[in-house]
């Protein structure tokens, strides 16, 4: 009866990251559990991918023969975002980068590079880079034909 109680008691566990190989397209994590390392593939949902830093936790689960441990989850606490009100989402990194989805719209926190095309669409949309608007700044033209000055910020 003991080793079955074992049994049952290791079939999902808590776990703190040691390592991660990221060198293969189902990354394994070397976790230490119950004083053991091991290591275990880490199921990740389909287009989202992280690499969890040593010391974030993990639940790690035994699937069929005890020789298959996977990672289904690696919170890291000491890079959550705390404080999001309800129905915000959140993805962050451990280098204060962050998109999130609030009732207002989108924030993003850190520098943003685009690969691709940027489009704007629908009536009234506007991009402004400090106080001056793409859509309805002005340019003082001198003569006919010449070079306009820069836009007047805050027109």
């Amino acid at each position: 009866m003991t080793s079955i109680i074992r049994v049952l008691q290791n079939l999902v566990s808590r776990a703190t990251v040691k390592g991660v190989d990221a060198g293969s397209k189902m990354q394994t994590v070397t976790v230490e559990r119950l004083g053991t390392q091991i290591g275990a593939e880490h199921m990740e949902p389909y287009g989202f991918t992280s690499r969890p830093a040593a010391g974030a936790e993990a639940v790690v689960l035994q699937v069929g023969a005890t020789s298959h441990p996977i990672v289904i989850v690696t919170p890291d606490r000491r890079y959550r975002i705390v404080g999001l009100e309800t129905g915000d989402v959140a993805i962050y990194d451990s280098r204060n980068h962050a998109i999130i989805l609030k009732e207002s719209g989108i924030e993003i926190e850190g520098d943003v590079k685009i690969n691709g095309n940027l489009s704007v669409v629908g009536a009234g949309h506007d991009i402004k880079a400090g106080a001056i608007s793409l859509t309805g700044h002005t340019h003082l033209v001198t003569q006919e034909g010449a070079e306009t000055n820069p836009p007047t910020p805050g027109v």
